[in-house]
């Protein structure tokens, strides 16, 4: 949804903090570049998702990463809820 104002150049998108919410649990800081607030925090958790990934599929499956599972789904919860809330601010103008 897109606020205009008569006469004014200010236009206002407002952002869903749901669609933030999934983006961000999908892959971490995809959902503060599509809320367009923290965007280099968004850039560097996207590289460090990937490079989690790529060393991940590249190394032999140990108990060091079954035990460090649990972290990694209470961070991707973590930044999907912290995605809709930003998303929450930056509708009402904060």
């Amino acid at each position: 949804m897109i606020i205009q104002l008569r006469g004014c150049e200010m236009v206002k998108e407002i952002k869903k903090p749901l669609v933030a919410a999934i983006l961000n649990f999908v892959i971490p800081g995809l959902g503060y570049l599509y809320v367009g607030k923290r965007k280099n925090f968004g850039v560097l958790l996207i590289i460090a998702t990937i490079l989690s990934i790529i060393l991940t599929a590249t190394i032999e499956w140990s108990l060091q990463d079954t035990l460090s599972l649990p972290g990694t789904i209470v961070a991707m919860f973590a930044f999907a809820y912290d995605g809709y809330k930003t998303a929450e601010e930056v509708n009402q103008g904060k």
